[in-house]
């Protein structure tokens, strides 16, 4: 450790020039953006936002963050925080329809200033409004961060949720589902919107290799027994759509199916479970009757 001589006593420097200087830089930007805030009180919400103008060049703050790059994306991440914040008000009372015009800038520079700043990616994506700005940025970050699970999840979740779009989020979510880390739920749901959007081999795939990969033997066993309801559920799906090519018809039940020999015979169940064919969907699906606690075999 290098030290300094005062009156003989050696004083231990443990500050280098480079925190020096971070230091410094800090206490400027904070009186900055304190003088800042008190000039914004003045000004009207629509005045305050022009200030964000200089997130249009981010090489141009990167030469004026005088090698502080990742010191600078922080307070970015900070101030869109802050930003959001201001405005969430206006965005509720529009019926969450306002417009956060500088929110995807300021999320995106802080990114580009320090590429590995992975809160920046997480709290942009959660409090952007639009799902295509939040897609964007989460996929901005599986660049940096391709062994991260969350980015792939989150992803998945918009297009489910926001996006409505289940063989997307599948997809999202089956990556997720392939990297160290992830919960037990990952997969589970890519099996269920593989399931949903109809994709039933993949949705099988997914549970299959999930088992495989994991050493928690009641997460094992249930991965197991719902790859084989699928199975049992596709099967059964086949032999509806060979019925309706022969007949011109859907079957009047599964048992039709063999009369017309379709299939050999019933699929095993245990009791309590029966195999039911929606004839608005035209969907084959395996129905738990109340009060059974039966299991598929």
């Amino acid at each position: 450790m290098n030290t300094v001589t005062l009156y003989k006593i050696e004083i231990p420097v443990f500050f280098s020039a480079k925190w020096v200087v971070r230091i410094v830089l800090v206490g400027l930007l904070l009186v900055g953006i304190f003088s800042a805030a008190q000039l914004e009180k003045r000004y009207s919400l629509q005045h305050r936002t022009e200030s964000f103008l200089y997130l249009a060049d981010s090489q141009y703050l990167r030469l004026l963050s005088l090698g502080q790059e990742e010191l600078l994306s922080d307070i970015l991440l900070i101030q869109g925080a802050v930003y959001f914040g201001e405005h969430y008000r206006e965005y509720a009372r529009n019926n969450f329809q306002y417009d956060y015009k500088w929110l995807y800038p300021i999320f995106n520079v802080a990114t580009d200033l320090d590429p590995l700043n992975y809160e920046a990616y997480i709290l942009g994506g959660h409090v952007l409004p639009d799902p295509h700005e939040s897609i964007r940025l989460y996929e901005k970050g599986m660049l940096q961060f391709p062994e991260d699970w969350k980015l792939p999840e989150l992803i998945g979740f918009q297009y489910f949720y926001e996006l409505h779009d289940k063989a997307t989020a599948a997809k999202y979510y089956d990556q997720a589902s392939r990297l160290s880390g992830r919960p037990p739920y990952v997969a589970s749901l890519a099996a269920k919107y593989y399931r949903d959007a109809g994709y039933y081999e993949s949705a099988i795939r997914v549970l299959k290799e999930s088992a495989a990969n994991t050493e928690r033997e009641g997460v094992k066993a249930e991965f197991l027994k719902r790859a084989e309801f699928l199975q049992l559920t596709l099967n059964v799906q086949v032999a509806v759509e060979i019925f309706k090519k022969r007949q011109g018809r859907l079957p009047g039940s599964v048992e039709e199916l063999i009369v017309f020999g379709v299939i050999t015979e019933y699929p095993l169940l245990e009791e309590g479970w029966k195999i039911l064919i929606d004839y608005e969907t035209e969907k084959v699906i395996i129905h738990q009757q109340k009060g059974s606690h039966g299991k598929v075999r």
